[in-house]
């Protein structure tokens, strides 16, 4: 679950827009979004990340008779989290960010490029040059074919 304290709706409107909308066929589980999206500071503008915090912690204590509620300002602290550093390392990979995205085929122009673990397996059209490439490298420009 995710709990927006404040936001800028236009700005994360226009984050979520895909430039490859309508464009892609994969048999992925297509998100869904929702259809109505409110954040805390819409009803109170005085209210603060750590506003947030302290009530969801002291609720938490209230519910749970032993409760020990820790806040953490520095989860990238390998000192008090052995193995974060690794964790993060991963989550920011090529492999994790694309590599385990499912197979997907995109049609731009007169060319269909079949994608799978993140690299062009396959084109049907003129760009066969784009074979063995890594999709996101390609992304731009087979927006502009």
């Amino acid at each position: 679950m995710s709990l927006l304290v404040n936001v800028d709706l236009s700005v994360l409107k226009e984050s979520l827009k895909s430039p490859f909308a309508g464009k892609i066929t994969t048999n992925a589980t297509a998100s869904v979004r929702a259809r109505a999206v409110g954040f805390l500071a819409q009803d109170d503008p005085s209210i603060t990340t750590q506003n947030v915090i302290a009530t969801l912690s002291d609720a938490f204590e209230r519910h749970y008779e032993e409760t020990e509620v820790s806040v953490v300002s520095n989860a990238v602290d390998e000192q008090r989290f052995p193995g974060v550093a690794e964790n993060e390392r991963l989550l920011r990979s090529w492999e994790w960010t694309f590599a385990k995205s499912p197979k997907f085929t995109i049609r731009l122009c007169d060319n269909v490029v079949h994608v799978e673990k993140g690299v062009v397996q396959k084109v049907d059209g003129t760009r066969r040059d784009l074979i063995g490439a890594p999709f996101p490298a390609v992304a731009d420009h087979l927006l502009h074919i």
